[in-house]
Protein backbone atom coordinates (compact mmCIF):
# COMPACT_ATOMS: atom_id res chain seq x y z
CA UNK A 1 0.00 0.00 0.00
CA UNK A 2 1.23 3.47 -0.92
CA UNK A 3 0.26 5.99 1.73
CA UNK A 4 0.08 9.73 1.00
CA UNK A 5 -0.12 12.13 3.96
CA UNK A 6 -1.09 15.61 2.78
CA UNK A 7 -2.83 17.00 5.85
CA UNK A 8 0.41 18.18 7.42
CA UNK A 9 2.91 20.97 6.86
CA UNK A 10 5.48 18.61 5.32
CA UNK A 11 3.69 16.06 3.05
CA UNK A 12 5.11 12.54 3.16
CA UNK A 13 4.70 9.58 0.85
CA UNK A 14 5.14 6.14 2.47
CA UNK A 15 6.36 3.38 0.19
CA UNK A 16 7.07 -0.09 1.56
CA UNK A 17 7.34 1.40 5.04
CA UNK A 18 9.88 4.05 4.08
CA UNK A 19 9.12 7.80 3.94
CA UNK A 20 9.67 9.84 0.79
CA UNK A 21 9.89 13.58 1.47
CA UNK A 22 8.60 16.10 -1.06
CA UNK A 23 10.51 19.38 -0.77
CA UNK A 24 10.16 23.04 -1.74
CA UNK A 25 7.85 24.08 -4.57
CA UNK A 26 7.47 20.40 -5.48
CA UNK A 27 5.33 20.00 -2.35
CA UNK A 28 2.79 22.45 -3.74
CA UNK A 29 2.69 20.78 -7.14
CA UNK A 30 2.41 17.34 -5.58
CA UNK A 31 -0.49 18.40 -3.38
CA UNK A 32 -2.24 20.06 -6.31
CA UNK A 33 -1.98 16.85 -8.35
CA UNK A 34 -3.23 14.63 -5.52
CA UNK A 35 -6.11 16.92 -4.51
CA UNK A 36 -7.39 16.81 -8.09
CA UNK A 37 -7.83 13.05 -7.48
CA UNK A 38 -6.77 11.83 -10.91
CA UNK A 39 -8.16 14.78 -12.86
CA UNK A 40 -5.84 16.78 -15.07
CA UNK A 41 -4.00 19.82 -13.70
CA UNK A 42 -3.51 22.19 -16.63
CA UNK A 43 -0.20 23.61 -17.80
CA UNK A 44 -1.63 27.06 -16.98
CA UNK A 45 -2.31 26.16 -13.33
CA UNK A 46 1.16 24.65 -12.98
CA UNK A 47 2.66 27.85 -14.42
CA UNK A 48 0.61 30.06 -12.08
CA UNK A 49 1.51 27.99 -9.05
CA UNK A 50 5.24 28.07 -9.81
CA UNK A 51 5.19 31.63 -11.18
CA UNK A 52 6.75 30.51 -14.46
CA UNK A 53 5.93 30.09 -18.15
CA UNK A 54 3.64 27.28 -19.31
CA UNK A 55 6.50 25.96 -21.43
CA UNK A 56 8.39 25.08 -18.23
CA UNK A 57 5.56 22.98 -16.73
CA UNK A 58 7.27 19.76 -17.80
CA UNK A 59 10.50 20.63 -16.02
CA UNK A 60 8.59 21.57 -12.84
CA UNK A 61 6.81 18.22 -12.86
CA UNK A 62 10.13 16.48 -13.49
CA UNK A 63 11.35 17.79 -10.12
CA UNK A 64 8.29 16.25 -8.48
CA UNK A 65 9.00 12.91 -10.13
CA UNK A 66 12.62 13.10 -9.03
CA UNK A 67 11.48 13.51 -5.42
CA UNK A 68 9.02 10.61 -5.77
CA UNK A 69 11.82 8.32 -6.94
CA UNK A 70 10.42 4.77 -7.28
CA UNK A 71 6.89 6.18 -7.44
CA UNK A 72 7.56 8.60 -10.28
CA UNK A 73 5.35 6.48 -12.54
CA UNK A 74 2.28 7.67 -10.63
CA UNK A 75 2.52 11.08 -12.36
CA UNK A 76 0.95 10.90 -15.80
CA UNK A 77 1.40 13.28 -18.74
CA UNK A 78 -2.01 14.01 -20.23
CA UNK A 79 -0.52 15.24 -23.46
CA UNK A 80 -1.75 18.56 -24.72
CA UNK A 81 -3.55 19.48 -21.48
CA UNK A 82 -1.42 18.93 -18.39
CA UNK A 83 -0.61 16.28 -15.76
CA UNK A 84 -2.50 14.00 -13.38
CA UNK A 85 -1.61 11.39 -10.77
CA UNK A 86 -2.82 7.79 -10.50
CA UNK A 87 -4.23 7.05 -7.04
CA UNK A 88 -5.88 3.65 -7.60
CA UNK A 89 -3.61 1.80 -5.16
CA UNK A 90 -2.97 4.70 -2.81
CA UNK A 91 -4.32 5.71 0.58
CA UNK A 92 -4.66 9.50 0.82
CA UNK A 93 -5.48 11.06 4.21
CA UNK A 94 -7.08 14.15 2.62
CA UNK A 95 -9.41 12.00 0.52
CA UNK A 96 -10.34 9.85 3.53
CA UNK A 97 -11.09 13.01 5.50
CA UNK A 98 -13.21 14.53 2.73
CA UNK A 99 -15.17 11.35 2.03
CA UNK A 100 -15.54 10.38 5.69
CA UNK A 101 -16.87 13.76 6.82
CA UNK A 102 -19.06 14.01 3.71
CA UNK A 103 -20.62 10.62 4.47
CA UNK A 104 -21.58 11.63 7.99
CA UNK A 105 -22.94 14.97 6.84
CA UNK A 106 -25.22 13.35 4.25
CA UNK A 107 -27.64 12.97 7.13
CA UNK A 108 -28.64 16.48 8.15
CA UNK A 109 -29.02 16.88 11.87
CA UNK A 110 -30.41 19.72 13.96
CA UNK A 111 -29.63 19.09 17.65
CA UNK A 112 -32.40 21.49 18.67
CA UNK A 113 -35.04 19.47 16.80
CA UNK A 114 -33.71 16.00 16.04
CA UNK A 115 -32.66 13.32 18.47
CA UNK A 116 -29.77 10.86 18.15
CA UNK A 117 -29.70 7.52 19.93
CA UNK A 118 -26.69 7.07 22.26
CA UNK A 119 -25.31 4.14 20.27
CA UNK A 120 -25.44 6.10 17.04
CA UNK A 121 -23.93 9.13 18.75
CA UNK A 122 -21.01 7.08 20.10
CA UNK A 123 -20.34 5.67 16.62
CA UNK A 124 -20.23 9.20 15.20
CA UNK A 125 -17.92 10.37 18.00
CA UNK A 126 -15.51 7.52 17.23
CA UNK A 127 -15.50 8.16 13.47
CA UNK A 128 -15.24 11.95 13.74
CA UNK A 129 -12.47 11.71 16.34
CA UNK A 130 -10.40 9.56 13.97
CA UNK A 131 -11.04 11.89 11.02
CA UNK A 132 -10.22 15.08 12.92
CA UNK A 133 -6.98 13.50 14.17
CA UNK A 134 -5.85 13.34 10.53
CA UNK A 135 -5.87 17.15 10.41
CA UNK A 136 -2.56 18.82 11.10
CA UNK A 137 -2.90 21.43 8.34
CA UNK A 138 -5.24 22.26 5.49
CA UNK A 139 -3.90 20.21 2.54
CA UNK A 140 -4.55 23.13 0.17
CA UNK A 141 -3.23 25.88 2.45
CA UNK A 142 -0.52 27.23 0.14
CA UNK A 143 -2.16 26.60 -3.23
CA UNK A 144 -3.23 30.03 -4.53
CA UNK A 145 -4.57 28.43 -7.72
CA UNK A 146 -6.88 26.22 -5.64
CA UNK A 147 -8.49 28.68 -3.23
CA UNK A 148 -11.83 26.87 -3.54
CA UNK A 149 -10.17 23.66 -2.33
CA UNK A 150 -8.71 25.46 0.68
CA UNK A 151 -12.15 26.85 1.56
CA UNK A 152 -13.81 23.47 1.06
CA UNK A 153 -11.46 21.72 3.47
CA UNK A 154 -11.80 24.52 6.04
CA UNK A 155 -15.58 24.22 5.79
CA UNK A 156 -15.41 20.43 6.14
CA UNK A 157 -13.24 20.74 9.24
CA UNK A 158 -15.63 23.24 10.83
CA UNK A 159 -18.62 21.03 9.98
CA UNK A 160 -16.86 17.96 11.40
CA UNK A 161 -15.99 19.80 14.63
CA UNK A 162 -19.58 21.03 15.01
CA UNK A 163 -21.05 17.62 14.31
CA UNK A 164 -18.66 16.08 16.84
CA UNK A 165 -20.02 18.40 19.53
CA UNK A 166 -23.58 17.36 18.59
CA UNK A 167 -22.70 13.66 18.81
CA UNK A 168 -20.88 14.14 22.12
CA UNK A 169 -23.99 15.73 23.65
CA UNK A 170 -26.23 12.84 22.66
CA UNK A 171 -23.75 10.15 23.73
CA UNK A 172 -24.90 10.57 27.34
CA UNK A 173 -21.33 9.89 28.46
CA UNK A 174 -19.92 12.41 30.90
CA UNK A 175 -16.42 12.44 29.40
CA UNK A 176 -17.73 13.23 25.91
CA UNK A 177 -20.11 15.90 27.17
CA UNK A 178 -17.29 17.61 29.07
CA UNK A 179 -15.21 17.61 25.88
CA UNK A 180 -18.13 19.28 24.09
CA UNK A 181 -18.33 21.93 26.80
CA UNK A 182 -14.59 22.52 26.52
CA UNK A 183 -14.86 23.01 22.73
CA UNK A 184 -17.81 25.39 23.08
CA UNK A 185 -16.10 27.43 25.80
CA UNK A 186 -13.00 27.63 23.59
CA UNK A 187 -15.09 29.03 20.74
CA UNK A 188 -16.52 31.66 23.07
CA UNK A 189 -13.10 32.64 24.44
CA UNK A 190 -11.67 33.01 20.94
CA UNK A 191 -14.50 35.29 19.80
CA UNK A 192 -16.16 32.73 17.51
CA UNK A 193 -19.39 32.29 19.45
CA UNK A 194 -22.60 32.11 17.43
CA UNK A 195 -26.21 31.71 18.43
CA UNK A 196 -25.79 27.92 18.12
CA UNK A 197 -22.73 28.02 20.40
CA UNK A 198 -24.71 29.43 23.32
CA UNK A 199 -27.66 27.11 22.68
CA UNK A 200 -25.40 24.05 22.53
CA UNK A 201 -23.62 25.13 25.71
CA UNK A 202 -26.98 25.28 27.50
CA UNK A 203 -27.86 21.82 26.19
CA UNK A 204 -24.43 20.51 27.19
CA UNK A 205 -24.78 21.59 30.80
CA UNK A 206 -28.29 20.19 30.80
CA UNK A 207 -27.08 16.86 29.34
CA UNK A 208 -24.35 16.66 31.97
CA UNK A 209 -27.05 16.31 34.59
CA UNK A 210 -25.24 18.54 37.06
CA UNK A 211 -26.62 21.81 38.29
CA UNK A 212 -25.97 24.48 35.70
CA UNK A 213 -24.08 27.57 36.93
CA UNK A 214 -27.13 29.38 35.59
CA UNK A 215 -26.73 32.89 36.88
CA UNK A 216 -23.21 33.10 35.44
CA UNK A 217 -24.22 31.51 32.14
CA UNK A 218 -27.30 33.67 31.65
CA UNK A 219 -25.39 36.83 32.51
CA UNK A 220 -22.76 35.85 29.95
CA UNK A 221 -25.43 35.36 27.28
CA UNK A 222 -27.16 38.61 28.13
CA UNK A 223 -23.91 40.52 28.17
CA UNK A 224 -22.87 38.96 24.85
CA UNK A 225 -26.02 40.14 23.09
CA UNK A 226 -26.21 43.45 24.95
CA UNK A 227 -29.66 44.54 23.74
CA UNK A 228 -31.84 41.59 22.75
CA UNK A 229 -31.24 37.89 23.18
CA UNK A 230 -32.44 36.09 20.02
CA UNK A 231 -35.64 34.14 20.40
CA UNK A 232 -34.01 30.71 19.68
CA UNK A 233 -31.59 31.27 22.57
CA UNK A 234 -34.43 32.34 24.86
CA UNK A 235 -36.40 29.23 23.88
CA UNK A 236 -33.42 27.01 24.66
CA UNK A 237 -33.02 28.68 28.05
CA UNK A 238 -36.72 28.14 28.76
CA UNK A 239 -36.43 24.46 27.85
CA UNK A 240 -33.28 23.92 29.91
CA UNK A 241 -34.62 25.78 32.94
CA UNK A 242 -37.98 23.97 32.61
CA UNK A 243 -39.67 27.35 32.79
CA UNK A 244 -41.59 28.61 29.71
CA UNK A 245 -41.98 32.02 31.34
CA UNK A 246 -38.23 32.58 31.44
CA UNK A 247 -37.94 35.27 28.79
CA UNK A 248 -35.83 38.14 30.06
CA UNK A 249 -32.27 37.31 31.11
CA UNK A 250 -31.44 41.03 31.26
CA UNK A 251 -33.20 41.19 34.62
CA UNK A 252 -30.15 39.41 35.99
CA UNK A 253 -27.87 42.24 35.00
CA UNK A 254 -29.54 44.60 37.44
CA UNK A 255 -29.87 42.01 40.21
CA UNK A 256 -27.16 41.32 42.78
CA UNK A 257 -25.83 37.78 42.58
CA UNK A 258 -23.71 35.89 45.04
CA UNK A 259 -20.67 36.27 42.75
CA UNK A 260 -21.06 40.06 42.76
CA UNK A 261 -21.74 40.83 46.37
CA UNK A 262 -23.30 39.18 49.30
CA UNK A 263 -21.38 35.91 49.73
CA UNK A 264 -22.83 32.47 50.56
CA UNK A 265 -26.23 33.71 51.68
CA UNK A 266 -26.91 35.73 48.54
CA UNK A 267 -30.37 35.45 46.99
CA UNK A 268 -30.63 34.39 43.36
CA UNK A 269 -33.62 35.66 41.32
CA UNK A 270 -36.46 33.25 40.67
CA UNK A 271 -36.09 31.19 37.49
CA UNK A 272 -32.31 31.06 37.50
CA UNK A 273 -31.96 27.53 38.88
CA UNK A 274 -33.06 24.22 37.50
CA UNK A 275 -34.67 23.59 40.90
CA UNK A 276 -36.07 27.10 41.25
CA UNK A 277 -37.27 28.24 44.62
CA UNK A 278 -37.22 31.95 45.38
CA UNK A 279 -34.61 33.09 47.88
CA UNK A 280 -32.69 29.79 47.85
CA UNK A 281 -29.17 30.30 49.25
CA UNK A 282 -26.32 29.18 47.00
CA UNK A 283 -22.89 27.84 47.86
CA UNK A 284 -20.24 30.16 46.51
CA UNK A 285 -17.37 28.83 44.45
CA UNK A 286 -14.34 30.81 45.59
CA UNK A 287 -12.22 29.88 42.57
CA UNK A 288 -11.05 32.54 40.14
CA UNK A 289 -13.95 34.16 38.31
CA UNK A 290 -13.09 32.89 34.85
CA UNK A 291 -16.05 34.73 33.36
CA UNK A 292 -14.51 38.07 34.29
CA UNK A 293 -11.24 37.05 32.65
CA UNK A 294 -13.11 35.81 29.58
CA UNK A 295 -14.99 39.09 29.28
CA UNK A 296 -11.80 41.15 29.58
CA UNK A 297 -10.22 39.04 26.86
CA UNK A 298 -13.27 39.44 24.63
CA UNK A 299 -13.37 43.22 24.98
CA UNK A 300 -9.65 43.60 24.34
CA UNK A 301 -9.65 41.04 21.53
CA UNK A 302 -7.25 38.59 23.18
CA UNK A 303 -7.78 35.29 21.43
CA UNK A 304 -6.02 32.03 20.58
CA UNK A 305 -4.31 30.74 17.46
CA UNK A 306 -5.73 27.36 16.66
CA UNK A 307 -8.59 28.62 14.49
CA UNK A 308 -6.16 30.82 12.56
CA UNK A 309 -4.12 27.87 11.30
CA UNK A 310 -0.96 29.08 13.00
CA UNK A 311 1.63 26.79 14.56
CA UNK A 312 0.42 26.29 18.12
CA UNK A 313 0.92 29.64 19.86
CA UNK A 314 4.45 30.35 18.70
CA UNK A 315 4.02 31.91 15.23
CA UNK A 316 7.11 30.39 13.72
CA UNK A 317 8.15 31.97 10.39
CA UNK A 318 6.81 29.12 8.26
CA UNK A 319 3.37 29.48 9.88
CA UNK A 320 3.38 33.23 9.16
CA UNK A 321 4.46 32.64 5.56
CA UNK A 322 1.62 30.18 4.94
CA UNK A 323 -0.92 32.55 6.44
CA UNK A 324 0.08 35.75 4.62
CA UNK A 325 -1.97 36.89 1.66
CA UNK A 326 -1.03 40.60 1.27
CA UNK A 327 0.62 42.07 4.36
CA UNK A 328 3.30 40.81 6.76
CA UNK A 329 4.89 43.11 9.34
CA UNK A 330 7.55 41.83 11.72
CA UNK A 331 9.52 43.46 14.52
CA UNK A 332 12.09 41.58 16.58
CA UNK A 333 15.76 41.41 17.46
CA UNK A 334 17.47 40.17 14.29
CA UNK A 335 14.92 37.96 12.44
CA UNK A 336 17.53 35.21 12.10
CA UNK A 337 14.95 32.40 11.98
CA UNK A 338 13.59 33.79 8.70
CA UNK A 339 16.84 33.32 6.80
CA UNK A 340 19.03 30.86 8.75
CA UNK A 341 17.45 27.69 7.34
CA UNK A 342 17.53 27.14 3.59
CA UNK A 343 14.00 25.82 3.27
CA UNK A 344 12.51 28.68 5.33
CA UNK A 345 14.50 31.15 3.21
CA UNK A 346 13.09 29.46 0.11
CA UNK A 347 9.48 29.68 1.34
CA UNK A 348 9.99 33.31 2.36
CA UNK A 349 11.52 34.11 -1.03
CA UNK A 350 8.56 32.44 -2.78
CA UNK A 351 6.12 34.54 -0.74
CA UNK A 352 7.98 37.74 -1.62
CA UNK A 353 8.05 36.78 -5.30
CA UNK A 354 4.27 36.42 -5.30
CA UNK A 355 3.74 39.65 -3.37
CA UNK A 356 6.02 41.55 -5.78
CA UNK A 357 3.42 41.09 -8.51
CA UNK A 358 0.47 41.66 -6.16
CA UNK A 359 1.86 44.86 -4.60
CA UNK A 360 2.15 43.24 -1.19
CA UNK A 361 3.43 45.01 1.91
CA UNK A 362 6.19 43.24 3.88
CA UNK A 363 8.03 45.25 6.54
CA UNK A 364 10.77 43.89 8.78
CA UNK A 365 12.35 45.76 11.68
CA UNK A 366 15.50 44.60 13.47
CA UNK A 367 17.98 45.97 15.96
CA UNK A 368 20.84 47.93 14.34
CA UNK A 369 23.91 45.67 14.50
CA UNK A 370 26.14 48.75 14.48
CA UNK A 371 24.33 50.59 17.26
CA UNK A 372 24.90 50.86 21.00
CA UNK A 373 21.84 48.76 21.81
CA UNK A 374 23.32 45.82 19.93
CA UNK A 375 26.50 46.13 21.98
CA UNK A 376 24.48 46.15 25.18
CA UNK A 377 22.41 43.16 24.06
CA UNK A 378 25.60 41.24 23.23
CA UNK A 379 26.75 41.71 26.83
CA UNK A 380 23.35 40.77 28.25
CA UNK A 381 23.33 37.58 26.22
CA UNK A 382 26.94 36.77 27.07
CA UNK A 383 27.87 36.99 23.40
CA UNK A 384 25.14 34.54 22.28
CA UNK A 385 23.87 36.69 19.44
CA UNK A 386 24.74 36.94 15.77
CA UNK A 387 24.15 39.53 13.07
CA UNK A 388 24.46 36.99 10.24
CA UNK A 389 20.85 37.62 9.22
CA UNK A 390 21.56 41.23 8.23
CA UNK A 391 23.22 40.56 4.86
CA UNK A 392 20.61 37.99 3.74
CA UNK A 393 17.88 40.50 4.64
CA UNK A 394 19.69 43.15 2.60
CA UNK A 395 19.80 40.78 -0.34
CA UNK A 396 16.10 39.96 -0.09
CA UNK A 397 15.18 43.65 0.18
CA UNK A 398 17.25 44.42 -2.92
CA UNK A 399 15.64 41.58 -4.87
CA UNK A 400 12.00 42.16 -3.94
CA UNK A 401 9.91 45.31 -4.27
CA UNK A 402 7.41 43.99 -1.72
CA UNK A 403 9.99 43.89 1.10
CA UNK A 404 11.32 46.82 3.14
CA UNK A 405 13.77 46.30 6.00
CA UNK A 406 14.63 48.90 8.64
CA UNK A 407 16.75 48.91 11.79
CA UNK A 408 16.38 50.70 15.12
CA UNK A 409 18.87 51.44 17.89
CA UNK A 410 16.97 50.33 20.98
CA UNK A 411 16.14 47.14 22.85
CA UNK A 412 12.71 45.94 21.70
CA UNK A 413 10.17 45.11 24.38
CA UNK A 414 8.08 42.91 22.11
CA UNK A 415 8.29 40.66 19.12
CA UNK A 416 5.37 41.82 16.96
CA UNK A 417 3.82 40.02 14.01
CA UNK A 418 0.99 41.53 11.94
CA UNK A 419 -0.56 39.45 9.15
CA UNK A 420 -3.05 40.97 6.72
CA UNK A 421 -6.05 42.52 8.49
CA UNK A 422 -6.90 39.71 10.89
CA UNK A 423 -3.80 38.77 12.91
CA UNK A 424 -1.93 41.04 15.30
CA UNK A 425 0.28 39.29 17.81
CA UNK A 426 2.94 40.11 20.34
CA UNK A 427 5.31 38.27 22.63
CA UNK A 428 7.31 40.12 25.29
CA UNK A 429 11.04 39.72 25.55
CA UNK A 430 12.01 39.14 29.17
CA UNK A 431 12.53 42.27 31.24
CA UNK A 432 13.85 42.27 34.77
CA UNK A 433 14.29 45.37 36.95
CA UNK A 434 16.70 47.61 35.06
CA UNK A 435 18.32 44.75 33.17
CA UNK A 436 17.14 43.63 29.76
CA UNK A 437 17.16 39.83 29.87
CA UNK A 438 16.44 39.00 26.21
CA UNK A 439 17.92 35.54 26.51
CA UNK A 440 14.91 33.70 25.09
CA UNK A 441 14.41 33.77 21.35
CA UNK A 442 11.18 35.59 20.62
CA UNK A 443 9.71 33.06 18.22
CA UNK A 444 9.96 30.34 20.90
CA UNK A 445 7.80 32.27 23.38
CA UNK A 446 4.00 31.89 23.35
CA UNK A 447 2.32 34.81 21.60
CA UNK A 448 -0.79 36.72 22.47
CA UNK A 449 -2.97 36.94 19.37
CA UNK A 450 -5.33 39.91 19.16
CA UNK A 451 -8.57 40.44 17.27
CA UNK A 452 -8.54 43.81 15.44
CA UNK A 453 -12.38 43.84 15.42
CA UNK A 454 -12.80 43.70 19.21
CA UNK A 455 -14.79 46.48 20.99
CA UNK A 456 -11.62 48.01 22.52
CA UNK A 457 -9.03 46.49 20.25
CA UNK A 458 -5.67 46.11 21.92
CA UNK A 459 -4.50 45.15 18.43
CA UNK A 460 -4.65 48.78 17.39
CA UNK A 461 -2.18 49.78 20.10
CA UNK A 462 0.42 47.28 18.86
CA UNK A 463 -0.16 48.28 15.25
CA UNK A 464 0.45 51.91 16.22
CA UNK A 465 3.54 50.91 18.20
CA UNK A 466 4.91 49.14 15.14
CA UNK A 467 4.11 52.10 12.85
CA UNK A 468 5.67 54.65 15.20
CA UNK A 469 8.86 52.60 15.53
CA UNK A 470 8.93 52.05 11.78
CA UNK A 471 8.65 55.75 11.00
CA UNK A 472 11.70 56.45 13.17
CA UNK A 473 13.77 53.49 11.98
CA UNK A 474 16.64 53.54 9.45
CA UNK A 475 16.48 51.72 6.07
CA UNK A 476 18.83 48.78 6.16
CA UNK A 477 20.53 50.02 2.98
CA UNK A 478 21.86 53.01 4.93
CA UNK A 479 23.91 51.05 7.47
Amino acid sequence: MIKLELMRNDPVVWHEGDPIKIKGVQRQLFRLLVLHEGRTVSYEDIARLTDSATSTAGSKIRYVKDDLGPLAHLVINDRGTGYSIALDNCYVDAIEFRQGVGKILTRSFDPFIDRMEPDEALREVEVLDSLIKLWDANPAVDLPVAEALWQKFESLYDDAANRLVHAQLFSREEAHIKRAISALESAIRSGRATMSTWRLLLLAYDALGAEIPTSKLVIRIADFYRNKVPEPVESTMAAVFRDPQFKNPFELLSTKTCEEEEGPSAVVPEGNLRNPKPNTPRVVDHDVDTQSVTEICRVLGITTTSHLSLANSQLEPEACIRRTRQRLWFSGVLASKWVSEAWVWHEFDQLLTRLDTEKGDVRFMMINPKGKSYERLTKLRDGHISDKSVEPMKQLAAAHTSLQVRVFDSLPSFRIVIIDDDVVSFSPYRLGADAYLAADRGWEAPHVVLDPMAPYALAEAFTLLFSETWNNATPIEDI
